[in-house]
């Protein structure tokens, strides 16, 4: 199955560890929605804290991002799907849970 095709079948609460530009993240599926419309964020684990984006939308070529700071501002980025590679499955976690999530 192509990288899209596993992010796009991950089932609530299932996370992928994925290495983007030498650094480890994980992807995971917070919530299905009736629609079958899935929340889903990209987040890493650095020292203290957590770094995390929302997941908007993902096609074959890209996985575009995006946050609100304190102040309400929108941040947005795009990644290649390319650049992505999956180190592994890890399913039935919900990292973020600690931000209820």
């Amino acid at each position: 199955m192509s990288i899209v095709g596993k992010i796009k079948s991950l089932k609530e609460h299932e996370s992928i560890k994925v290495i983007y530009k030498n650094q480890e993240y994980f992807i995971e599926c917070h919530l299905v929605f009736s629609t079958g419309n899935k929340s889903m964020c990209m987040f890493r684990k650095l020292d203290y804290k957590y770094d995390s984006m929302n997941i908007d939308k993902i096609t074959n070529k890209y996985i575009s991002l995006y946050t609100y700071d304190m102040f309400g501002n929108k941040n947005s980025a795009k990644i290649k799907i390319e650049d992505i590679s999956i180190v592994e499955e890890v399913d039935g976690i919900n990292r973020l849970g600690w931000l209820g999530l």
